[in-house]
Protein backbone atom coordinates (compact mmCIF):
# COMPACT_ATOMS: atom_id res chain seq x y z
CA UNK A 1 0.00 0.00 0.00
CA UNK A 2 1.28 3.70 -0.91
CA UNK A 3 2.00 5.69 1.92
CA UNK A 4 2.70 9.78 1.39
CA UNK A 5 5.83 11.22 2.69
CA UNK A 6 3.43 12.79 5.83
CA UNK A 7 2.88 9.42 6.55
CA UNK A 8 6.12 8.34 6.90
CA UNK A 9 7.33 11.70 8.91
CA UNK A 10 4.20 10.68 11.51
CA UNK A 11 5.83 7.07 11.66
CA UNK A 12 8.98 8.48 12.22
CA UNK A 13 8.36 10.77 15.04
CA UNK A 14 5.99 8.61 16.76
CA UNK A 15 8.85 6.02 17.28
CA UNK A 16 10.41 8.24 19.36
CA UNK A 17 8.61 9.72 21.77
CA UNK A 18 11.50 11.35 24.35
CA UNK A 19 12.91 13.61 22.10
CA UNK A 20 12.66 15.73 18.44
CA UNK A 21 12.86 13.22 15.12
CA UNK A 22 14.05 14.87 12.78
CA UNK A 23 15.59 14.40 8.57
CA UNK A 24 14.49 15.11 5.01
CA UNK A 25 12.07 15.25 2.38
CA UNK A 26 13.76 14.55 -0.79
CA UNK A 27 12.90 13.81 -4.21
CA UNK A 28 14.70 10.44 -6.14
CA UNK A 29 13.69 9.97 -9.41
CA UNK A 30 10.31 11.87 -9.37
CA UNK A 31 9.56 9.95 -5.61
CA UNK A 32 9.19 11.52 -2.42
CA UNK A 33 11.14 10.29 -0.18
CA UNK A 34 11.55 10.71 3.15
CA UNK A 35 14.84 9.80 5.50
CA UNK A 36 15.45 9.87 9.31
CA UNK A 37 18.59 11.93 10.52
CA UNK A 38 20.19 11.21 14.12
CA UNK A 39 19.56 14.23 16.26
CA UNK A 40 22.65 15.37 17.33
CA UNK A 41 21.77 18.31 19.64
CA UNK A 42 22.65 18.51 23.54
CA UNK A 43 18.95 18.74 24.28
CA UNK A 44 16.85 16.32 21.70
CA UNK A 45 13.63 16.78 23.81
CA UNK A 46 13.33 20.64 22.88
CA UNK A 47 15.94 20.77 20.12
CA UNK A 48 16.92 19.27 16.87
CA UNK A 49 20.43 19.35 15.06
CA UNK A 50 21.46 17.22 12.23
CA UNK A 51 25.10 16.50 10.71
CA UNK A 52 25.92 19.03 8.17
CA UNK A 53 27.75 15.67 6.47
CA UNK A 54 24.51 14.23 6.36
CA UNK A 55 22.72 17.04 4.46
CA UNK A 56 25.54 17.51 2.13
CA UNK A 57 25.18 14.10 1.34
CA UNK A 58 21.65 14.24 0.44
CA UNK A 59 21.90 17.32 -1.25
CA UNK A 60 24.81 15.87 -3.59
CA UNK A 61 22.74 12.79 -4.78
CA UNK A 62 19.42 14.05 -4.25
CA UNK A 63 16.95 16.95 -4.65
CA UNK A 64 16.22 18.25 -0.94
CA UNK A 65 12.33 18.99 -0.52
CA UNK A 66 12.30 20.08 3.09
CA UNK A 67 13.19 19.13 6.35
CA UNK A 68 11.18 18.11 9.32
CA UNK A 69 10.81 17.46 12.90
CA UNK A 70 8.91 16.76 15.58
CA UNK A 71 7.28 18.91 18.87
CA UNK A 72 6.89 15.90 21.94
CA UNK A 73 5.44 18.13 24.21
CA UNK A 74 4.28 21.02 22.57
CA UNK A 75 1.93 22.23 19.14
CA UNK A 76 3.40 22.49 16.11
CA UNK A 77 3.89 26.10 15.70
CA UNK A 78 7.74 26.80 14.95
CA UNK A 79 9.73 28.34 17.35
CA UNK A 80 12.20 31.00 17.23
CA UNK A 81 14.97 28.16 16.40
CA UNK A 82 12.91 26.52 13.76
CA UNK A 83 12.53 29.96 11.94
CA UNK A 84 16.08 30.56 12.26
CA UNK A 85 16.81 26.95 10.89
CA UNK A 86 14.30 27.46 7.90
CA UNK A 87 15.75 29.91 6.63
CA UNK A 88 19.34 28.79 6.87
CA UNK A 89 18.62 25.98 5.18
CA UNK A 90 16.36 27.66 2.48
CA UNK A 91 13.99 24.93 2.93
CA UNK A 92 10.32 24.31 4.03
CA UNK A 93 10.02 22.53 7.34
CA UNK A 94 7.27 20.57 8.58
CA UNK A 95 7.11 20.42 12.43
CA UNK A 96 4.76 17.56 13.32
CA UNK A 97 3.39 17.66 17.09
CA UNK A 98 3.01 14.54 19.04
CA UNK A 99 0.90 16.17 21.61
CA UNK A 100 -2.05 17.16 19.08
CA UNK A 101 -1.25 14.89 16.17
CA UNK A 102 -1.05 18.14 13.51
CA UNK A 103 1.59 20.00 10.92
CA UNK A 104 2.91 22.95 10.42
CA UNK A 105 4.53 23.79 7.68
CA UNK A 106 6.91 27.08 7.48
CA UNK A 107 7.77 28.35 3.78
CA UNK A 108 10.98 30.61 4.59
CA UNK A 109 11.14 33.47 2.56
CA UNK A 110 14.80 32.14 1.36
CA UNK A 111 13.43 29.07 -0.46
CA UNK A 112 11.91 31.51 -3.21
CA UNK A 113 14.95 31.36 -5.35
CA UNK A 114 14.55 30.89 -8.75
CA UNK A 115 16.25 27.86 -9.11
CA UNK A 116 13.66 26.82 -6.34
CA UNK A 117 10.42 27.70 -7.73
CA UNK A 118 9.28 24.73 -9.57
CA UNK A 119 10.31 21.91 -7.09
CA UNK A 120 7.03 19.43 -6.83
CA UNK A 121 5.26 20.81 -3.89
Amino acid sequence: MYKNFKDEIIQTCESKINEESCGFVYLDNNEIKTVECKNIHDDPKNFFKIKPEEFLFLKERYTPLATFHSHPESDCNPTEFDLLQAQELSLPMYIYSLKTKDFFVYKPNSCYQDELKNRPF
